[in-house]
């Protein structure tokens, strides 16, 4: 029954959140802070883009995520929202492909595990989840980033599938 409830509750902030812009219950933070957020040592990064339909679509389960998580399992990742920009000439970004061989995602064009700066990542497209850990690299402390999901429905099943193992 309580499933059942949540899932209800799931589709119905689906509905009625679908057209927004921003992503309520989600703290948006700057690319240049993925490897620097203060009190938190693993949390997830969503990226996404303003002009991105997929994007739109994930926008209302990863703000139910972070609704539900801080209800009912306090101890989970938190998702941080991170808007991006095709790359200019002006400003690097983080919003290209990987083309070296051996990267990540469905078509291997991401680079993601094993990074610990910002400027290393490759995100190919959006929408895309990322997690972010704290862990011990030759004696110092060091963030590390690994690859989650891209595309909204992966996003989506990965998030629900959290959300069922809590409950």
């Amino acid at each position: 029954m309580k499933k059942l409830l949540i899932i209800i509750v799931f589709c119905l902030i689906i509905v009625l959140s679908a057209c927004q812009t921003r992503i309520s219950n989600v703290k948006n933070i700057d690319k240049q802070d993925i490897f620097t957020l203060e009190g938190t040592s693993r949390y997830y990064i969503f990226f996404y883009r303003k002009d991105c339909e997929f994007c739109e679509v994930t926008k209302p389960t990863i703000s139910m995520y972070n609704q539900y998580i801080k209800k009912y399992c306090p101890n989970r990742r938190v998702i941080y929202g991170v808007v991006i920009n095709k790359k200019n000439e002006i400003e690097p970004d983080i919003y290209r492909q990987y083309t070296w061989g051996g990267g990540e995602g469905k078509n291997g064009n991401y680079y993601v595990t094993g990074t610990t700066k910002w400027e290393e990542l490759y995100i190919a497209t959006t929408p895309a989840l990322i997690s972010i850990s704290t862990r011990i690299i030759d004696g110092v402390e060091q963030r590390i980033a690994n690859y989650i999901a891209q595309g909204s429905g992966d996003i989506i099943s990965y998030l629900e599938n959290e959300m069922r193992s809590c409950a």
